[in-house]
């Protein structure tokens, strides 16, 4: 939590010279409400819903990406927080868990389909035509650089006030989630007990973005057939995804 405090520091260091900005479209207001916050620096809205491709012609002006990054750290510190306070006798791998299944990007994405998010992110005309803004990682990215945007507009506790109450109660969540946390064991047994003598292999079938930001897609095979893909920000994440869609599919 030492560098949380830094920031938190820097962040109020740098309060005045973050203000202003010029102000919001009358849809992004509109935003503003659904989320429940109104940003005192209008630009940090901008550029959270800025996706990379919008500005394809001039990488020099700002996307969401950096604030993606600064979110995903904030988001997992709030998450942390939340979780050690709320199960006091839950020892480090169970609440690594937990924290991993809140945190997904399956989880986040559908954050943002409920905050409408897709709607309002500013992208090139090709990935407005190929329902980039649909994409889960898109969507996750984005939820991500909102959070990030909040932090350094308004501090830790406004961006805690609003991550909680758009993941909901968490408990309830992980109860939901409980059957979800280990699909690649699930399907590993499902696969023993059903299809016997057949194996699952998990396959990289595209692998991109920069070395600090990784994408996965994979997909599950079993026995020779493809049964599911899955994509994230690690093979894990990209596997655990396939083999959910792949329960699916046997269920």
């Amino acid at each position: 939590m030492k560098l949380l405090g830094k920031l938190i520091s820097s962040v109020k260091g740098k309060k005045n010279a973050s203000r202003g900005g010029g102000s919001l479209p009358s849809e992004l207001r509109d935003f503003e409400r659904r989320i429940g916050y109104r940003f005192r620096n209008p630009r940090l809205l901008m550029d959270a819903l800025t996706h990379p491709s919008f500005h394809q012609r001039n990488t020099d002006k700002p996307n969401n990406q950096r604030l993606e990054f600064l979110g995903d750290s904030i988001l997992g510190a709030i998450l942390a927080e939340n979780l050690y306070l709320s199960q006091p006798d839950a020892d480090e791998g169970i609440l690594s868990q937990a924290k991993a299944a809140l945190a997904r990007g399956s989880s986040l994405a559908e954050v943002a389909r409920k905050l409408k998010l897709g709607s309002f992110l500013r992208m090139s005309p090709s990935e407005k035509r190929n329902r980039g803004n649909e994409r889960e990682s898109t969507l996750e990215d984005a939820l991500e650089a909102l959070i990030g945007a909040i932090f350094i507009d308004g501090g830790l506790e406004a961006t805690r006030e609003k991550v909680l109450l758009w993941l909901g109660k968490l408990d309830l969540t992980l109860d939901q989630d409980q059957d979800d946390m280990n699909p690649k064991g699930r399907l590993q047994e499902l696969v023993q007990a059903s299809r016997p003598g057949e194996s699952i292999r998990y396959k990289v079938e595209r692998e991109s973005g920069p070395p600090h930001k990784k994408r996965f897609l994979m997909s599950v095979l079993i026995g020779k057939k493809n049964f599911g893909r899955g994509e994230g920000k690690s093979k894990k994440e990209a596997e655990e995804q396939a083999a959910r869609q792949a329960l699916k599919k046997l269920d």
